[in-house]
């Protein structure tokens, strides 16, 4: 497609094979650019060894980066999941479960701190809050009554003061470090698992990209699930040594 507006006002610009018979593909938004990048390569139309230029445009700079269609797809999911949806899934699934342990570590921190200083544990609540919120909104386009620049403000102000509150207790700022890598540590294998699972059950229904290879599903879900199992034991071990210590304190 040749886009109406110039190249270089665009947010995301594919040049397929760049100085001969190059194709350009882009369009006014990105999703839309890699919808049709997308499709091409499900027609056959754009194979995976061939070489592009892509091009970002955000903050009022510019980005490049060149290579095969196979390396250069792999950043971005809506072109990587036609080749390798176990993979991408896997990778997809690591992150939601990285997130969500942080917002439940921390919650259960919150309102653990709460318990003694209230004004203390409503900041520690506020970062889990404020994650909630941008992901309702940036990911999943929830409108939220307090919008624009209302919402901005909050989220800009309100956890630079929850920081200062926080990091002026050293107890409080320990925890809160141990229960953010903890909670991710502890949930990012089993989210990787669940995704790797999913992709399997896509790859099963979902167009792939020619020449696609077969992803080893057996390995995708067993490695992090085995290492989900140990993790877990050996927390519950720490929680059970540590509640034995209070019980015969």
């Amino acid at each position: 497609m040749s886009p109406a507006a110039p190249a270089e006002n665009l947010p995301l610009v594919f040049t397929i094979n760049p100085g001969s018979d190059e194709i350009v593909c882009a369009d006014t938004t990105a999703d839309s650019t890699l919808e049709e990048v997308r499709n091409g390569i499900l027609s056959g139309r754009f194979d995976l060894a061939t070489q592009v230029r892509i091009s970002e445009t955000g903050n009022g700079k510019t980005r490049e980066h060149s290579g095969s269609l196979l390396e250069c797809a792999r950043k971005y999911e809506r072109l990587r999941e036609v080749y390798e949806p176990v993979a991408q899934s896997a990778a997809s699934g690591t992150r939601w479960g990285a997130l969500t342990g942080a917002v439940l570590w921390m919650t259960m921190l919150g309102v653990s701190v709460a318990r003694q200083d209230s004004v203390t544990g409503l900041c520690v609540l506020l970062y889990p809050a404020v994650a909630v919120i941008m992901v309702a909104v940036t990911r999943f386009k929830v409108q939220i009554p307090l919008a624009g620049q209302s919402l901005g403000l909050i989220v800009a102000v309100a956890p630079a003061f929850a920081a200062y509150r926080i990091t002026s207790n050293a107890v409080v700022f320990g925890a809160v470090v141990g229960a953010v890598t903890g909670g991710v540590v502890l949930c990012c294998f089993p989210g990787r698992a669940i995704g790797a699972v999913l992709g399997v059950r896509r790859r099963q229904s979902m167009p792939l990209a020619p020449g696609a290879q077969v992803e080893n599903a057996l390995t995708a879900i067993g490695i992090p699930a085995v290492i989900s199992v140990l993790l877990w034991l050996a927390y519950a071990v720490l929680l059970y040594e540590s509640a034995a210590r209070g019980l015969f304190r």
